[in-house]
């Protein structure tokens, strides 16, 4: 079982960093000089939120329902950005891997 959660903790962390990709890649499908703005503002501002409210040593760490919400949004935006980068399958697949990640992260813990 300890080496499943590590395999699963290792997919997480792939997973946070598919999300960063994701969103500085739609960022920079963008028409114009947004396309700067938001290829390298939108994975600041989401490492920043990581960092602060979700990472493992966060300064001020969400707790139960809070925490499942803020991930479940992260992460529907990485996907809902790969949707809108015309990537819907590449969306889809961040999506279930996040699910199918989170189901067996609980399973392990019990």
């Amino acid at each position: 079982m300890r080496a499943l959660r590590g395999i699963n903790l290792a997919i997480a962390f792939f997973l946070e960093l598919a999300v960063l990709i994701a969103v500085c890649y739609w960022g920079f499908q963008l028409d114009g000089g947004v396309r700067f703005v938001a290829g390298f503002g939108a994975p600041i501002l989401f490492a920043l939120l990581w960092g602060r409210f979700a990472a493992p040593k966060a300064p001020r760490p969400l707790h139960g329902a809070a925490n499942v919400a803020f991930q479940f949004t992260w992460f529907a935006c990485g996907a809902v950005a790969l949707v809108l980068a015309d990537q819907p399958v590449l969306g889809a697949v961040l999506g279930v891997v996040y699910v199918v990640n989170s189901v067996s992260l609980l399973v392990v813990r019990r």
